[in-house]
């Protein structure tokens, strides 16, 4: 019954003279329901569209918050990685020190009993040049290593920014709905709705 009184509400709206009787009665529930098939396809459409504009923003919300974490990460495995290698420096340097001191100890050492031995010249030379390759060649394995650590931390610090990356990159697409594919349901839902008034009027 509401949707028959509908339909005679809507028909001098659109010039339509319903008259009177059963005929006048059926073309009222024919108008009220293309009015109502209409009002749906449009509201459907305005809340589908609604509802993808929101999901859109909240993927865009949790793109950022995941972009974030993945920064502060890298950031974390970044300042890991310089602290060690902050830390082999010091310990090469330590070692360089403590290599630098054995030969100076060895080599005190050798002259002392060299001259107790009464040993000098060539031979002593030859004993001590030994002692200097000795630690040249320590200093030297030390100042490798170093490097190699160096070395290693920058690569290691090119796979955590090509991991960060990967990780910002590989997040969901963010999809917002279509300003367009939305009118055209609208307009494919009014178009419908004419096409019912259409038949009642003819």
């Amino acid at each position: 019954m509401c949707v028959v009184m509908l339909g005679a509400a809507l028909a001098p709206a659109l010039g339509i003279t319903l008259g009177t009787g059963a005929a006048a009665s059926a073309a009222a529930l024919n108008i009220g329901m293309a009015a109502i098939s209409t009002g749906i396809g449009v509201g459907s459409a305005a809340l589908s569209h609604r509802n993808a504009s929101i999901q859109a923003q909240q993927q865009a919300r949790q793109n950022d918050i995941n972009a974030q974490s993945a920064i502060k990460s890298q950031d974390d495995q970044f300042r890991q990685l310089n602290t060690r290698v902050m830390e082999e420096a010091g310990a090469a340097v330590d070692d360089r020190v403590d290599s630098l001191l054995q030969a100076a100890r060895i080599k005190s050492r050798m002259r002392a009993s060299a001259g107790e031995a009464g040993i000098s010249g060539m031979g002593l030379d030859h004993m001590l040049r030994d002692v200097h390759r000795t630690e040249a060649r320590n200093i030297s394995q030390i100042n490798r290593n170093q490097d190699a650590i160096r070395a290693q931390a920058v690569f290691d610090g090119m796979g955590v920014k090509a991991a960060t990356e990967s990780r910002i990159s590989s997040q969901p697409m963010v999809e917002r709905p279509s300003l367009l594919a939305t009118g055209l349901k609208i307009g494919g839902s009014a178009v419908g709705g004419y096409n019912q008034y259409a038949q009642y009027t003819t």
